[in-house]
């Protein structure tokens, strides 16, 4: 399952050596990840991590009107 995992700078640097395998793209304040259903349970229990959300596909929709 894909992630965006939202944090302090710190406990995403120990994320991304943690996770590293997993590490799909990295942003401003927050990191997509690849993780498994426990990854992500143990990711749901860290107090340093501020929010966690769907990585979901964006695709692009053109309409001429």
């Amino acid at each position: 399952m894909r992630v965006i995992v939202q944090a302090e700078e710190d406990a995403l640097t120990t994320l991304r050596f943690r996770l590293g395998r997993g590490l799909r793209r990295q942003l401003a304040g927050a990191l997509s990840i690849a993780v498994s259903g426990s990854e992500l349970a143990r990711l749901a229990a860290d107090g340093a991590i501020a929010h966690i959300s769907t990585d979901l596909p964006v695709v692009a929709d053109m309409a001429i009107t």
